[in-house]
């Protein structure tokens, strides 16, 4: 069998990469096989904006309810942080059909910016042949597209897809010396600060002061008109009561079939562990990863995934380690069958719908993703580690190692 670098030609990269579109279109904006309406998760950011450009606390249930009377959705909590305020205003400025048009436009764009965030991070550097080269600019954009969580969140009206392709290009900017535009998409990514903390603690342990700084101020100049609107004591603590009731309602509880991380996947093992517990932990594991020696190019991917991991998620959030394709890729893409063959499958695997595996009556077999992002984790950290150690000898040997992506 071949190595993934060769397979197929283009003809079938772009079968591959239509089917995916088709997919997503079929799946995430029609809706086909879907029970309900789409967008229900947008519905909330919706009720917000409105609840805001009334000049009301978008955190507060009762005013919510009487920005969008008659509204068909349970808009029940509104967990989102303050820094939320400029999407929500946009979405919430028109009727609810144009902020759904809106929504899906803005998911759509962060796709294709995370297509091309992946495919940039895939780019070999060697001098095989183009044609050798050519599977990833295809294959990684028909993964990224037409994998089930994609379609998923774009039918949800989910953030996840605009905050993945926000931390990947604000990471990727800040630590090649673009701090302030880095700083600007990092800070778009603290809507959901599950995901974006990680890495603006990894980058501020590595000095890149003016990325995380400008992060900061401009999350603080998004927040403005809610701390304007309320005051900032009185929507911190709104904030953080909306918070409660969003944790205590059964569909973001820790065990929820589709809620994702070690929390549940332990918890259906009758081990119970406090989520501040792990998420100390994350940033442990995150301190010792400074002393490894980890390439480049694979860094973002493995803190994003502990975020996933350690944190609190549902698994439509994977979209969020999106960046672990191109990263597997550079490592396997030249490699014989074995490696090869266990990217596809464990990728294969996660995608396999929980559905498949309700007949066993098993709760912590529904969490099967977890192990599979926990062994793929490893995988990576290994296959990065030991590729680093390649580089330094080179290094000492005099000769030039490979640029990072």
């Amino acid at each position: 069998m071949r190595s993934l670098s060769s397979l197929g030609n283009k003809p079938l990269y772009l079968t591959a990469v239509l089917a995916a579109v088709v997919g997503l279109a079929l799946f995430g904006v029609v809706g086909v096989g879907r029970e309900g309406t789409g967008n229900f998760d947008m519905a909330f950011l919706y009720a917000a904006g409105r609840t805001w450009l009334r000049g009301m606390n978008a955190y507060v249930l009762a005013e919510r309810q009487a920005s969008v009377a008659n509204f068909p959705f349970d808009v029940y909590a509104f967990a989102y942080p303050p820094t939320v305020f400029p999407l929500a205003i946009i979405l919430g400025y028109g009727s609810f059909a144009e902020a759904k048009l809106v929504m899906l436009g803005l998911n759509l764009l962060s796709i294709w910016s995370l297509c091309t965030y992946c495919v940039r991070m895939a780019a070999p550097f060697d001098s095989a042949p183009a044609p050798r080269q050519g599977a990833y600019r295809y294959l990684i954009p028909a993964i990224i597209i037409g994998n089930p969580f994609t379609a998923h969140v774009v039918w949800m009206g989910q953030t996840s897809l605009i905050v993945a392709a926000s931390i990947a290009w604000g990471y990727h900017f800040a630590t090649h010396k673009r701090w302030l535009l880095g700083g600007l998409l990092l800070s778009i990514g603290t809507i959901k600060p599950q995901f974006s903390v990680i890495a603006l603690l990894w980058l501020a342990i590595h000095s890149k002061f003016r990325a995380v700084g400008a992060a900061g101020v401009i999350s603080l100049l998004f927040s403005v008109g809610p701390l304007l609107i309320c005051g900032p004591f009185a929507t911190a603590r709104s904030w953080m009561e909306d918070v409660q009731v969003y944790k205590a309602n059964p569909s973001n509880a820790v065990d929820f079939e589709h809620s994702f991380g070690l929390q549940s996947f332990l918890f259906h093992l009758n081990i119970h562990i406090p989520a501040l517990a792990l998420i100390a932990l994350a940033v442990v594991l995150v301190i010792c990863f400074t002393r490894s020696k980890l390439l480049e190019g694979d860094i973002l991917p493995i803190l994003l995934g502990t975020a996933l991991l350690f944190g609190v998620a549902h698994d439509y959030d994977l979209v969020v380690v999106a960046p672990i394709v191109p990263s597997l890729w550079r490592h396997v893409r030249a490699t014989a069958t074995p490696q090869s063959a266990m990217a596809l499958l464990a990728m294969g695997c996660m995608f396999l719908p929980q559905r498949a595996l309700k007949p066993f009556h098993s709760a912590a077999l529904l969490q099967f993703r977890v192990i599979i992002l926990s062994a793929v984790l490893a995988w990576l950290f290994v296959l990065s580690t030991r590729e680093a150690r390649k580089e330094n000898n080179l290094e000492s040997l005099g000769e030039a190692p490979k640029p990072s992506p």
